[in-house]
């Protein structure tokens, strides 16, 4: 069973065939034709001004393993469950796509951790309880 979630993007239907495209990532899909399909072709067909064009829309759905339609192996299809919004042609968000891309490619080549610490840094001491009511002796002066 595949996890479902939610993703939005730019959503075209062309040739009797659904493709997503998420606006966070850029990265693409093809729709399959079950679920909650028939919902999102007709909204999309309902908000896009003209054949083809894409339609920004926020979708629950899940990826599944399907056959490929031109040979042989497999491919990962995005099944939609439920349109959440319609979001209208609005292509504000894909606009930045290769920006955060690029942005996400910086971060994962960073080192999983700092390789020198610099700078001061004040260990705090920790007040151990001996029992209930009591408190450690005081710390002795150093003269």
């Amino acid at each position: 069973i595949a996890d479902t979630f939610q993703v939005e993007g730019m959503y075209r239907y062309m040739a009797d065939a659904g493709r997503f495209t998420d606006c966070l990532t850029g990265h693409s899909w093809p729709v399959a034709m079950e679920s909650a399909n028939a919902e999102l072709e007709r909204a999309y067909l309902e908000a896009r001004a003209e054949p083809g064009q894409p339609v920004r829309m926020r979708v629950l759905g899940r990826f599944l393993q399907y056959p490929r339609m031109d040979g042989a192996g497999t491919e990962e299809m995005l099944v939609v469950d439920e349109v959440v919004d319609v979001l209208s042609g609005d292509t504000a968000s894909t606009a930045e796509i290769s920006a955060r891309r690029q942005t996400y490619e910086r971060y994962i080549a960073l080192p999983s951790l700092p390789a020198w610490i610099r700078g001061r840094f004040a260990a705090q001491r920790e007040m151990l309880l001996t029992g209930p009511g009591t408190h450690p002796p005081a710390p002795t002066p150093r003269w």
